[in-house]
C-alpha cells in the first residue's frame, strides 16, 4: 500500500469515527494502515490513546518496582516465554502502559498495587486493573486477540488494547463470563480463551466500570 493510498483509508475509515479524527495524522495513519493490512479479518475499531512523556515515565518506574518486588517471590514470572524480541520487562511495561491507556481514556483510576500474599498463595482472584472491574489486556499485535482466564471474575469488563506504547487502541470489552465459551486451552495453573476482535463491544464501557 502507497504513502497515499495509506492516508486515503485512514480518513475513510476514521471520518466518522468518534475520538479518532483528533487523534493525529500520523497515529491516524498508522492505525488505518495496520487495519488495512491485517491477514486476520476486520480488525475492530477502538479508540486511539497516546501516553505523555511523563505517564510512559511513571508507568516505567512501576514496572521496575513491581519486577523487584517479584524477584523475591520465586514463582511469579509470567506464564510463558516473552514473545520473540521482547523480555518480561517489556511485556510488563507495554502491560501496565496499556492498562494507563484505559484510566486515561475513560477517566477510572489505575488501580497499583503489588501482588498480595492471598495471591501468591494461590488465591488468584485480584484488584481490577483499572477502575471498579476492569481487567486491561494488551496485545502487540495490532490484530491480536483478547485473551480470557478462568480466573477472571464472570462479571469483570476484560477490555482489549493493542500496541507497544506510547500509542495504543482501545479495540473494545467483553464481559469474562461471556468469553469463557467452549473448553479452553490450558495454561500454566489455569484455563483461558481467546476472543476475536469482531465480538468485543466498543466503548464506553458499562457503567459498573
Amino acid at each position: 500500500m502507497s504513502d497515499r493510498e495509506t492516508r486515503e483509508a485512514a480518513w475513510t475509515i476514521l471520518r466518522d469515527r468518534k475520538g479518532m479524527v483528533g487523534a493525529g495524522h500520523r497515529a491516524a495513519v498508522e492505525w488505518a494502515s495496520a487495519y488495512v493490512d491485517s491477514g486476520r479479518g476486520p480488525l475492530a475499531y477502538g479508540v486511539i490513546v497516546t501516553l505523555s512523556v511523563a505517564q510512559m515515565a511513571e508507568v516505567r518506574a512501576w514496572t521496575v518496582e513491581v519486577m523487584a518486588d517479584n524477584a523475591k517471590h520465586r514463582g511469579r514470572g509470567m506464564k510463558h516465554e516473552p514473545p520473540r524480541g521482547e523480555t518480561e520487562f517489556d511485556v510488563k511495561l507495554r502491560g501496565f502502559a496499556a492498562e494507563l491507556a484505559v484510566a486515561t481514556e475513560t477517566g477510572l483510576a489505575w488501580n497499583r498495587e503489588l501482588l498480595s500474599e492471598h495471591y501468591r498463595l494461590g488465591h488468584r482472584h485480584k484488584h481490577p486493573d483499572v477502575g471498579a472491574n476492569v481487567e486491561v489486556r494488551n496485545h502487540r499485535r495490532p490484530d491480536g486477540q483478547l485473551a480470557v482466564y478462568d480466573n477472571d471474575p464472570p462479571q469483570r469488563i476484560v477490555t482489549s488494547v493493542t500496541g507497544v506504547g506510547p500509542t495504543f487502541v482501545i479495540r473494545g470489552w467483553i464481559r469474562a463470563r461471556d468469553a469463557r465459551v467452549g473448553p479452553g486451552e490450558h495454561v500454566r495453573d489455569g484455563l483461558r480463551w481467546y476472543v476475536d476482535q469482531a465480538t468485543l463491544h466498543p466503548l464506553p464501557l458499562p457503567e459498573d466500570a
